[in-house]
């Protein structure tokens, strides 16, 4: 085939094996979790940066918290720190063990559980609080009668454990992979809570309505905002940090977080890009800078928490980050960190240590995990709702990735062009296949030696508006050229787009044997270096995949151009051209037959 070797890629000249990557994880992990400071820890896919955590508790006296979203490595930490000497213990999980938690809810006191959980009450205490079974069994309940965390070195959880102080005070806390979502509370549809709150309290507006279209106007507005600072509710039982969680003249079991939302109506800022936020700046002598410095009642509200708005949908979402004060430190494990993103979710503000270098992070990815990364397009080929599909390349592609190598490949594509892929029959030429969320957490494609990534996935640029305003900051595109969203909101693209590409990469071949992997997107870490630029045009066309099939079916048998064409009823025009592209790719041949006609035959290695 005729393919390009990129410059650059030889790195041969580094001496750096898989053991000394392994090693110096750890010792980097050691220092973190050991340094009683906030530290994100910058390690490769497979640098033994989870596996090597128990080895790095060697103190009696170090106490950790171990949080994690994926559920299959509760029990995997619980065994490697038993294999090490280390009590560990997975925490009773309150949405696996509880009915009431273990699906959406059904009434108003299941929906009011869901919510006191969400703002950092215990599982426990809800049970406490609520009468949630009154006629079932609780497994939660029965193993928490008998769970003593302070009997144990090692907790083990999910990320929503940092919200209770029982399980951080005084435990180094390792969060492994960035939490997302975990700390942020989507809202639909705000008006009905928003509207039962203001009914119920004393402010100067009706209903949803009246606050939007209201609450400039100075009067109205300052009589709310001391209304509710009159009212704050502190309590130290239960609830985490923020004592503006529950009100004193609150009694519907609804609103608890009605009260927030308000609030924070009367405090947004609107960005200008169709969001607006809790969280605005101000350019200060060159510098952003919170408008919470600079008022009282602000700063009061939304010290913890940020409240923002899609002015079009009126969907909200709060971030309400736990209070991690309590802490001995906050180790943070990622092979892709955003840093900038960690500290907004966790609001701390964590010292960013790179494991490897740039050039040991290339030799580590081709020459130790073996990766080979055939590129099929530099377009950035987004995708997120099925459209802006290319079934002609996609076919081609297929194509080329069957003709060229052995087996069928695995797929990592956006969820939405997977229905589009398998009504076109595409699917049919792969192995498997997963979409980036669910690839995120899977362990499927560990042993696979070919994959394939035809798109990216773009999730809208809602998405990142919404991320740059709970940063405070306004996020606009802007598409001449390249797409680029600013300095911060680019940062937020590449974390959600390139860096998603490289975890799927990730994915394939996990077991050190490496694997092949076909990426038709522009979309990735600018240090990749793909080992080959392929062309995929002579498998453009259904004529020219036709044309290539019969060849291939009947290598040792040669065709003429009007042979082809009347099994195809094509022209031979049509033949001659494909079987000059499949010529020039070095697919096929050519031999001058006895009667002075050209053959051409399929060319096999």
């Amino acid at each position: 085939m005729d393919t390009t070797l990129e410059d650059g890629k030889n790195l041969s000249h580094s001496t750096i094996t898989l053991e000394q990557v392994r090693r110096k994880t750890k010792e980097e992990l050691y220092k973190a979790v050991n340094s009683e400071s906030n530290v994100l820890l910058d390690s490769e896919p497979g640098s033994g940066k989870t596996t090597q955590l128990p080895e790095t508790i060697e103190d009696p006296d170090t106490r950790v918290l171990y949080t994690t979203a994926r559920e299959e490595l509760y029990n995997q930490m619980e065994r490697l720190c038993e294999d090490e000497g280390v009590d560990a213990k997975v925490v009773p999980r309150l949405y696996e063990d509880c009915p009431v938690f273990a699906s959406s809810p059904d009434t108003a006191t299941e929906e009011l559980a869901h919510i006191l959980h969400g703002v950092g009450v215990s599982g426990t205490l809800i049970h406490e609080w609520l009468n949630l079974h009154s006629d079932t069994d609780c497994q939660f309940v029965t193993e928490m009668q008998d769970f003593d965390p302070e009997q144990h070195q090692v907790l083990i959880g999910h990320y929503t454990l940092a919200n209770l102080e029982d399980y951080t005070s005084g435990r180094t806390v390792v969060v492994d992979e960035f939490p997302e979502e975990s700390f942020i509370t989507h809202i639909e549809k705000p008006q009905k809570p928003v509207t039962e709150f203001l009914k119920q309290s004393e402010l100067p507006y009706s209903d949803w309505t009246d606050l939007l279209e209201h609450r400039n106007d100075d009067d109205r507005s300052r009589a709310a905002k001391d209304w509710f600072l009159t009212r704050i509710k502190r309590t130290d039982r239960g609830l985490s940090g923020n004592p503006f969680h529950v009100l004193s003249n609150v009694t519907g079991e609804r609103h608890v977080r009605g009260a927030f939302l308000t609030a924070s109506l009367l405090f947004m800022d609107d960005l200008g890009n169709g969001f607006e936020t809790t969280n605005a700046h101000i350019e200060r002598r060159g510098r952003s800078i919170p408008k919470s410095n600079f008022e009282r009642l602000r700063d009061a509200f939304f010290r913890r928490e940020t409240c923002v708005r899609n002015r079009e949908s009126g969907e909200m979402w709060i971030l309400s980050p736990p209070d991690l004060s309590g802490a001995n430190g906050v180790v943070g494990l990622d092979g892709t960190p955003t840093p900038i993103l960690w500290d907004l979710v966790l609001d701390l503000d964590f010292e960013h240590r790179e494991v490897l270098s740039e050039s040991e992070r290339e030799t580590y990815f081709a020459k130790l995990q073996n990766y080979t990364i055939k590129k099929a397009n530099d377009a950035a080929r987004h995708n997120s709702s099925g459209r802006n599909m290319t079934p002609e390349f996609d076919r081609a592609l297929f194509e080329y990735i069957d003709v060229n190598e052995s087996g069928e490949p695995c797929l990592v594509a956006p969820d939405s062009s997977l229905d589009e892929l398998e009504e076109r029959g595409l699917l049919e030429s792969v192995k498997d296949e997963r979409n980036f969320a669910e690839i995120r957490s899977s362990n499927a494609f560990e042993g696979e030696r070919l994959g394939v990534i035809p798109y990216a996935l773009h999730p809208g640029d809602d998405t990142i508006k919404r991320w740059g305003a709970l940063l405070g900051r306004t996020v606009t595109p802007n598409r001449v050229g390249e797409v680029s969203y600013g300095r911060v909101g680019d940062k937020i693209y590449h974390h959600i787009v390139h860096n998603r590409i490289l975890q799927a990469i990730y994915r394939f071949g996990r077991d050190g044997a490496g694997a092949t992997v076909y990426v038709a997107t522009g979309a990735t870490p600018s240090w990749i270096r793909p080992d080959e630029r392929i062309q995929v045009s002579p498998f453009r066309g259904e004529k020219k995949r036709a044309v290539a099939n019969i060849l291939r079916r009947n290598p040792s048998q040669g065709f003429t151009d009007e042979q082809i064409a009347g099994r195809l009823d094509c022209s031979d025009s049509h033949v001659r051209k494909a079987f000059n592209e499949l010529r020039d790719e070095g697919y096929v041949d050519s031999t001058l037959g006895y009667n002075g006609k050209k053959k051409v035959y399929w060319v096999t290695s």
